[in-house]
């Protein structure tokens, strides 16, 4: 299991659930905003998953050990292109927006302008 800071940790199946559950009520918080974005009909699930794919990317995360919380389907031939995103034309303009909206969160949050 991964390294933490935190002197101990509570049960989960994954990092994340452990840390999570060191405060139950803010992991629920989270989980409800979570499902909140997944629910949402203005960004169809298939682009959230290439987002949190990408993400996943960025910081060398196992992306099988989360799951988003509705059922996606995949386009393998899209995901082979995921780490060119910004060049291939095998990505919409739409997708590299979104693509690069999730690139700027991780990098530097505070750098989101309302342009973004």
């Amino acid at each position: 299991m991964t390294a933490t800071w935190f002197p101990e940790l509570a049960d989960g199946r994954t990092l994340l659930d452990r840390v999570a559950g060191l405060r139950p009520a803010s992991a629920e918080a989270l989980r409800e905003v979570e499902a909140a974005v997944w629910d949402q009909d203005q960004i169809e699930p298939e682009l959230l998953e290439l987002c949190r794919l990408r993400i996943a990317q960025m910081l060398d995360a196992d992306e099988s050990l989360t799951r988003p919380p509705v059922a996606v389907t995949r386009d393998e031939a899209l995901l082979a292109h995921l780490r060119q995103w910004p060049t291939t034309s095998a990505l919409s303009d739409r997708q590299r927006v979104a693509l690069g909206f999730a690139e700027q969160l991780v990098v530097d949050a505070q750098g989101v302008s309302d342009a973004h």
